[in-house]
């Protein structure tokens, strides 16, 4: 729905963040769109429905290389670095 949500790798297909022998896309905390929707759904999860702790796995899919980001000025660590706090402010 969201193509532009995720991390592209230089080939210009999806990068993969999967470690496992699937796929799975890596979303592109660069982007504000992103960090909004993930912001809303985390909050939801832990403000509406009472959730105390949540299992978030594939934290390092926010990292991935890539050139197909929205904001490319932004190193892999920062990128990291927004996503963490995105869900934390949640």
């Amino acid at each position: 729905q969201h193509p532009d949500w995720i991390i592209y790798a230089e080939t210009g297909r999806p990068a993969n963040s999967a470690n496992c022998g699937k796929f799975f896309y890596g979303l592109d905390a660069t982007n504000p769109h992103v960090r909004e929707y993930v912001f809303g759904v985390v909050r939801r999860a832990v403000q509406d429905w009472g959730y105390k702790v949540l299992k978030i796995d594939f934290l390092y899919a926010a990292c991935l290389e890539g050139n197909g980001k929205y904001d490319l000025g932004m190193s892999r660590a920062q990128s990291m670095t927004l996503a963490l706090q995105t869900i934390r402010a949640a």
